[in-house]
């Protein structure tokens, strides 16, 4: 596995605070979106996933892990250098999702990230 590049995801404060408070809102069962346009040379990723949600740190990190990589292998070159906030809102149960849903909310977060994409086109 290879180290993503420094500048492929939200890592300060500020960064996290402007998508999140002035950023454009996509919303799905899992998954919260808030995109701005940046000054960076490609689209930028922050995740977040409660423990609300996710109870165990194994399985937050995990899911964590797979959206990034996911998005760094496809989604950051096609997307335009827009920061992207993400944020873990699911409408089951908290402390609930299971490993199945997961898997749904990898799925739905891509499925979010090419509606992204159709808005800019």
């Amino acid at each position: 596995m290879t180290l993503p590049a420094s500048g492929a995801f939200l890592s300060h404060r500020a960064q996290f605070k402007r998508t999140a408070y002035r950023g454009k809102k996509i919303t799905g069962n899992f998954w919260l979106l808030r995109f701005i346009v940046n000054n960076a040379p490609a689209a930028r990723l922050g995740v977040v996933i409660g423990k609300r949600h996710i109870n165990l740190a194994t399985r937050r990190n995990r899911l964590r892990r797979t959206v990034r990589e996911g998005f760094r292998q496809r989604w950051q070159s096609t997307l335009p250098s827009i920061d992207i906030f993400a944020q873990l809102i699911s409408k089951h149960k908290p402390a609930t999702l299971s490993l199945t849903d997961d898997t749904l909310a990898r799925d739905e977060f891509f499925q979010l990230l090419a509606k992204i994409t159709q808005k800019h086109e």
